[in-house]
């Protein structure tokens, strides 16, 4: 959006001003040859200048949304977690505003735990500790508390899991979000209550919400994750033939999804 391209600003105020300035003179010179007073010649300078930079953010927030919607359908429904990264790495260089960058950086953090560079996302999380210590409940906090509950996950540590889950769940339940938000981070939060319980092997008490989330997500990322929690699920319950089906599953739609390339890894090694 807009505020996304800060090295447009200058382009947008340059611009104006040029076509203010060109456009004031040509009214002038028509308007003085009508005898209309000088401040008419001003205020449709003025008004042009108005005008064309509506036009120009409006043009511009427009392809800005066309391009983060692009990037949002290769993450969530193409699982090309590289590409998306490098939409990422671009808009990176482009911004220098903190604000987006904060928001970038954690949209990054996201697509390296998806690719298996838990480092790299941790590094990341690490340099956002500080500013989401002492911020109040948004929407950035809320993805920044799940990826540090994902990160923890990925290393196997559950109770320093559960500690961010405490505070994940505080942040959730703020007042100050609205039902809306909530809405739509619950189910990521209950992801998280789920996956830390089949790390703890109980499948049989997480298998029938992993298997709602498959149905009920029209995403193929959702898709996915929910088959990689049902492979580790139907090993822990001695179920190796639907175990195998998740794993393919993986396989064929996971693209460069650290679970995907770790199925295709055991596969290999199985000589399937």
């Amino acid at each position: 959006m807009f505020l996304y391209f800060k090295d447009l600003r200058i382009h947008f105020i340059v611009s104006s001003l040029l076509g203010g300035v060109v456009v004031g003179c040509v009214a002038y010179i028509i308007m003085r040859l009508l005898f209309v007073p000088v401040a008419a010649c001003v205020l449709i300078a003025l008004s042009y200048m108005l005008l064309w930079t509506i036009f120009r953010r409006t043009m511009v927030e427009r392809r800005g949304s066309e391009r983060f919607m692009a990037a949002t359908r290769l993450r969530m429904d193409e699982c090309r977690l590289q590409d998306y990264l490098h939409f990422y790495e671009i808009l990176l260089s482009q911004n220098k505003e903190k604000r987006r960058q904060r928001r970038i950086l954690l949209n990054m953090s996201t697509g390296y735990l998806e690719i298996g560079e838990d480092a790299q996302a941790k590094a990341i999380l690490d340099e956002l500790t500080a500013y989401f210590a002492m911020h109040t409940a948004n929407t950035n906090k809320i993805v920044y508390f799940d990826n540090m509950v994902t990160y923890y996950l990925h290393m196997r540590d559950l109770e320093a899991a559960k500690k961010v889950m405490v505070m994940y769940k505080q942040t959730l339940n703020d007042p100050a979000l609205s039902r809306q938000i909530k809405a739509f981070h619950n189910p990521l939060y209950e992801d998280k209550e789920a996956w830390i319980k089949l790390l703890e092997g109980k499948a049989d008490e997480v298998l029938d919400f992993y298997l709602d989330l498959l149905e009920a997500s029209p995403h193929q990322l959702t898709k996915v994750h929910a088959h990689d929690m049902l492979a580790i699920i139907y090993r822990q319950l001695n179920r190796p033939d639907l175990a195998l089906a998740s794993k393919v599953y993986l396989i064929k739609y996971g693209g460069d999804l650290a679970c995907a390339k770790r199925a295709r890894l055991e596969m290999n090694n199985a000589g399937t």
